[in-house]
């Protein structure tokens, strides 16, 4: 009797673990091993490995029962590309980010979370890919690649189709091929970029697909650096621990200011208000790597508690006085930031987020090994995104717990 009362008590045990199962499948749509795909194991997801389960989450209704606590939650990390990219930012008003394919130079979007895969969403092919940035409104982007061991550079136009929500090429122009610097502007149209003339350098200013350009400034200096600070282009030399370096500010009308001058291994990062930017400078030798903000004269205005590039830096748009940097956790023997820049040394980053009126500073990341660049911020500024420098695959960072 024993034994008919144990194979009675496994059948009975079966049938309500199946009717469980079945009242998961009909009420949620999910199995319990499906459950299991989101838990952060180890702390990060990579592009195609979620499960259908993922990309249905948001429309899963939660159970209303007192005491039910879900266990299930979105990763923090998550690899968006497994291969190089270059240029990605933020397609505006969409929770999506767009980037060039280093390998076959077409353009990509993905969303934020990496739920739905890749989309390629242009027929136009740019190969060998070294460098893009985007206009403000994300329409316009000028990319830089070689060809034939040439560099050039093409400033392209896209066009949404409604039909399709997808982008189309509607235009493109070639740029001089010896152009040393471009970018676009932080709030406005228009994109600047240096151009050699003869022994001296000339700053161009023109509209953001390329056309009306004209000249605002000439200097007798080469080897310099753009960038926007507001309304005014920003001039530095190229950052070396070699040499001193300097720093000033162009109005559109071609007067000028110095901001700083006879500093070595300078690197600069404006905010786009242009009100403050966060430096990197060194002693002599490229020695004693050190970070200060400082204010539109050039007037220090904080002492920064870590030692990184500002190149590594990427200023908050919602928070005038928000900074989030990526920090090494050791600095190598080496010439800064030369030996960083020329690849002979790679870092193992932490991310800080610092409060540049306040002087507050928070670690807010410490995981993995990335050596982090091109860090920039969700339109909501809840996800920071930044490339691995040590193999250009593209990253989505949740910024709370």
């Amino acid at each position: 009797m024993s034994r008919n009362f144990f194979i009675i008590a496994i059948i009975l045990i079966t049938v309500i673990a199946g009717l469980i199962v079945g009242f998961l499948w009909l009420r949620y749509g999910v199995g319990p091993r499906q459950g299991l795909d989101r838990l952060e194991i180890f702390g990060g997801t990579r592009p195609g490995d979620l499960s259908l389960f993922d990309r249905e989450l948001d429309n899963v209704p939660l159970p209303k029962e007192p005491g039910f606590l879900p266990i299930l939650r979105l990763p923090r990390l998550i690899q968006l590309t497994h291969d190089g990219v270059v240029g990605p930012t933020m397609v505006r008003g969409e929770k999506r980010v767009k980037y060039f394919n280093r390998a076959p130079g077409h353009l990509y979007r993905i969303d934020e979370e990496g739920r739905q895969g890749e989309e390629r969403i242009s027929n136009l092919t740019i190969a060998g890919a070294r460098h893009a940035v985007w206009s403000p409104n994300k329409n316009h982007a000028v990319v830089t690649f070689l060809t034939d061991g040439i560099q050039k550079h093409f400033a392209v136009s896209y066009t949404a189709t409604s039909s399709q929500s997808k982008e189309v090429t509607s235009k493109g122009i070639f740029l001089p091929s010896d152009i040393s610097d471009i970018v676009f502007a932080s709030r406005d149209e228009r994109m600047a970029y240096l151009l050699p003339t003869g022994s001296a350098s000339t700053l161009f200013v023109a509209s953001s697909d390329g056309s009306g350009q004209k000249s605002v400034y000439t200097t007798a200096l080469s080897q310099l650096n753009l960038s926007w600070a507001g309304d005014e282009i920003g001039i530095t030399a190229k950052a070396s621990g070699l040499a001193p370096s300097f720093a000033q500010r162009i109005t559109l009308g071609g007067s000028s200011r110095i901001i700083a001058r006879d500093i070595e291994g300078l690197d600069i990062k404006w905010n786009a208000q242009g009100t403050s930017a966060v430096i990197s400078r060194t002693s002599l030798r490229g020695k004693n790597l050190a970070n200060q903000i400082i204010n539109a004269k050039g007037e220090v205005s904080a002492q920064l508690p870590f030692a990184t590039i500002a190149s590594k830096c990427a200023w908050s748009r919602l928070e005038e006085d928000m900074l989030y940097c990526a920090v090494p956790r050791q600095l190598p023997r080496a010439t800064y930031p030369d030996a960083w820049w020329q690849g002979t040394v790679s870092f193992s980053d932490n991310l800080w987020r610092i409060n540049g009126a306040s002087g507050e500073t928070d670690q807010i990341f410490n995981e993995r090994d990335f050596d982090m660049i091109d860090l920039f911020l969700s339109e909501a500024e809840d996800r920071l995104f930044f490339l691995n420098k040590k193999d250009s695959t593209l990253w989505s960072l949740r910024l709370e717990e």
